[in-house]
């Protein structure tokens, strides 16, 4: 067991989002659209799966359990058989979007994050790094007040690339 834990890497979540997987202003209005239009942006890139493969997983995964969490951000996530690797979009909704939220808030900050089923401790980090850092005030206004969607994907890198998770 030691030598199974000692073989894994450790790996900075920025390295997962993908630079052609962030919007700084989504267009869609409604949750399942903004949902599309994440998976639409990483369905585009080469050796991924393809938009309706994804949005279909998300969309499933969500009708089981929303995934938004407090102080307008949400989390869809996904595990699919057809991924290598973890992929993170995501997306910001400057007049926000009802994502059924705890606390009643619209959603601004969308984390798209797709997993291979076979690693669901990875997603699990993932998700718990996203956590942890929209869970601090100043993280979160870095991103809403991040100026296009250059300021947007250099704030993203500036918060996560401290963030790290343990992959196999």
């Amino acid at each position: 067991m030691n030598w199974a834990l000692r073989r894994r890497k450790e790996v900075s979540v920025e390295e997962f989002v993908l630079r052609r997987g962030v919007l700084g202003e989504l267009k869609a209005a409604a949750r399942d659209e903004a949902i599309a239009e994440l998976c639409e942006l990483v369905g585009r890139q080469e050796h991924l799966p393809g938009k309706d493969e994804l949005t279909s997983a998300v969309l499933a995964r969500e009708q089981g359990m929303g995934t938004a969490v407090e102080e307008g951000v949400a989390i869809p996530h996904a595990r699919l058989e057809s991924l290598r690797s973890p992929v993170i979009a995501v997306g910001r909704s400057v007049s926000g979007i009802d994502w059924n939220s705890p606390d009643g808030k619209p959603t601004h900050l969308i984390f798209l994050v797709l997993t291979p089923v076979d690693q669901a401790e990875a997603q699990l980090q993932i998700l718990r790094a996203i956590c942890m850092a929209m869970s601090r005030p100043p993280l979160r206004e870095q991103l809403l007040k991040a100026e296009g969607s250059d300021g947007f994907w250099r704030a993203l890198l500036d918060i996560f690339a401290r963030q790290r998770v343990r992959t196999p």
